[in-house]
């Protein structure tokens, strides 16, 4: 899965609301995490941020993924990245 991400198209704000409270709780590094919001608003998480999340964004009800490449070109809103 190494330089794909994953695309979560719904369901979005309980998707959103999970990642975004576990960043705040997370104690271990988030080093190389990325998190993006696309133009349609959709969350992609990289490798290593669905590896983080994916337990808990599996628990909701309804979910759906699929994954997307680099290469997809997905337009990109907002971008979050895990540093050191």
């Amino acid at each position: 899965m190494d330089g794909q991400w994953v695309e979560v198209t719904e369901p979005l704000a309980d998707a959103m609301n999970i990642v975004s409270t576990q960043l705040l709780h997370e104690p271990t590094s988030l080093a190389g995490v990325s998190v993006a919001v696309t133009e349609q608003g959709t969350l992609m998480l990289n490798a290593l941020a669905w590896a983080l999340f994916a337990e808990s964004l599996r628990a909701l009800s309804g979910l759906r993924t699929k994954l997307a490449t680099p290469d997809d070109a997905i337009p990109v809103r907002f971008l979050l990245c895990g540093t050191l």
